[in-house]
């Protein structure tokens, strides 16, 4: 079951609310699974939009029987368009994985992203610099996921 709302709270900003319950897990219609988002926008300039997104999530007995997992995030946004066909963006982040539900690791993952967009013709095209864990040195990666930092 999920719903949402959305609100325009001016010409210039909104607001998104998502929920997200039942039980999600193959062959298991007992165990509930619960997830929030919130997402909020403000174009402060004509060139200048920036936004938030927070999300908390609980499933029970994810981890293990009697242990729930618990997973969240947030991220904010910014862009800024530089001319009428080229703008610049930027996004950090940080998600933290309560038991290992997600990525397999009870960790905290950070992430930043700068991207440079050309619209060429109604066409889009994007160049991602991603510099997130497993980048860093001391990262020791297996399967995508940081099993060790040191």
């Amino acid at each position: 079951m999920g719903s949402q709302l959305n609100y325009a709270t001016t010409k210039n900003t909104s607001v998104s609310f998502n929920f997200l319950h039942g039980p999600e897990r193959v062959n298991d219609v007992r165990d509930q699974r619960s997830a929030g988002e919130m997402v909020a926008t403000w174009k402060t300039i004509p060139r200048l939009s920036l936004a938030i997104d927070g999300l908390y999530a609980h499933e029970e007995n994810a981890v293990a029987p009697g242990v729930d997992a618990i997973w969240k995030g947030i991220a904010g946004y910014a862009k800024y368009a530089v001319t009428k066909r080229f703008s610049l963006a930027v996004r950090a982040e940080r998600f933290r994985d309560g038991g290992g539900t997600r990525t397999g690791l009870d960790q905290a993952l950070n992430g930043f992203t700068f991207t440079p967009e050309y619209v060429l013709d109604a066409k889009l095209s994007k160049i991602d610099f991603n510099i997130s864990p497993g980048d860093l040195p001391g990262d020791r990666v297996a399967g995508g996921i940081v099993k060790e930092r040191i």
